[in-house]
């Protein structure tokens, strides 16, 4: 299973910043989404990742422990 918490685009603690969301004006990023709302089946807001995951992508896990990337 697919989880938000797994993607790479979740930000904070429960949005969505997928770049299929719509461009924010100010900053140039996308828009944040709560996660939720995108994953819900059959939703009007948010980016339509759905309950399928259509756009997950997961996080990239370091290759050293976090120990070691502190100590340089």
């Amino acid at each position: 299973m697919k989880l938000c918490k797994d993607c790479k685009h979740l930000t904070g603690y429960d949005r969505c910043g997928c770049p299929s969301n719509p461009i924010n004006p100010v900053d140039g990023e996308p828009r944040a989404y709560c996660a939720v709302v995108c994953r819900s089946k059959g939703n009007m807001f948010g980016n339509g990742c759905g309950p399928d995951a259509k756009y997950f992508e997961e996080k990239k896990t370091p290759t050293k422990p976090w120990w070691v990337l502190w100590r340089g």
